[in-house]
């Protein structure tokens, strides 16, 4: 396996551990009407500290809307430092929504540069 294969898998697994300890943390707290309380907690901020490079496996944990990783849209918009105010918190499911067109537009003008 190349160099750069093995760096992805670890960066994955890293990856992975962070999020499940996110989940594991969330899914012990109360639930709450306002999801805000699930980007307070440490184990969010460690999930957007990793930067860009984790926009890609929250992306796809975005796509599964497993649970409350529609959560996970704030974490893509901090990191991409987008204006909140174009993505209403209010509506999760539409924020969700407008986050994954985000990085698909974002994708498209990519690939028109390239």
């Amino acid at each position: 396996m190349p160099i750069q294969g093995c760096t992805q898998k670890i960066q994955k697994m890293n990856y992975n551990t962070l999020y499940q300890n996110w989940r594991h943390t969330i899914n012990a707290m109360p639930h709450y009407s306002k999801t805000t309380a699930y980007t307070q907690v440490e184990e969010f901020r460690e999930l957007v500290q990793q930067g860009e490079g984790i926009v890609s496996f929250l992306e796809e944990k975005l796509q599964k809307n497993d649970g409350l990783d529609f959560v996970l849209a704030i974490a893509i918009v901090q990191i991409k430092k987008w204006d909140s105010n174009k993505f209403p918190a209010t509506d999760m499911t539409e924020l969700r929504k407008l986050v994954l067109a985000q990085l698909e537009s974002e994708r498209k003008q990519e690939k028109k540069k390239n």
